[in-house]
């Protein structure tokens, strides 16, 4: 099997004999001083999210290395998102919610952001809804069946600090 690894420096794409215990190192992409912290896999283009970068996008080719498509540059940490259909939903902290279209992987582009949501940790992504983590402020649900226009739906108060989200079920 194919195995891609993210580790402080950059993406490696690996061929993985698990009976054998073995790996063969099919390429390496490099970040330079990105910081790489996030990495998402959508058929074989490799979406990594970086503390201090940005967004990269990176194309893995069935027997080569990885192939740089594409650059964001963002102020901001991007390491926690969620991908439906051709658009990126991340929290960055106090930008709270940037969405971002990914349609093509090359020129990767800021869509929509929501400001209001404050100090932002976590998003999960499913049919058209968006979970929010957002702290002392708790959950937001979103619509985002139009991704450049997401909108709360409601707030679900947490007892402390929402964290992390993700869909059951």
């Amino acid at each position: 099997g194919k195995l891609a690894v993210l580790d402080n420096w950059g993406l490696s794409l690996r061929d993985i004999d698990v009976a054998q215990g073995q790996h063969t190192v099919l390429g390496y992409g490099e970040f330079n001083d990105a910081r790489p912290q996030k990495l998402v896999l959508v058929d074989d283009l490799a979406i990594v999210g970086t503390r201090s970068h940005g967004l990269f996008t990176v194309r893995l080719p069935e027997d080569e290395g990885p192939e740089p498509l594409g650059t964001l540059d963002l102020p901001d940490l991007l390491t926690h998102f969620d991908i439906e259909s051709d658009h990126l939903f991340s929290t960055a902290g106090d930008p709270g919610l940037l969405v971002i279209d990914i349609s093509d992987p090359t020129a990767p582009h800021l869509v929509a952001t929501m400001p209001e949501l404050h100090n932002t940790s976590d998003v999960a992504v499913q049919a058209g809804l968006a979970l929010v983590a957002a702290r002392s402020a708790g959950v937001f649900v979103l619509d985002i069946t139009t991704p450049d226009e997401p909108e709360v739906i409601t707030t679900i108060a947490t007892d402390s600090d929402a964290v992390s989200v993700a869909w059951c079920g």
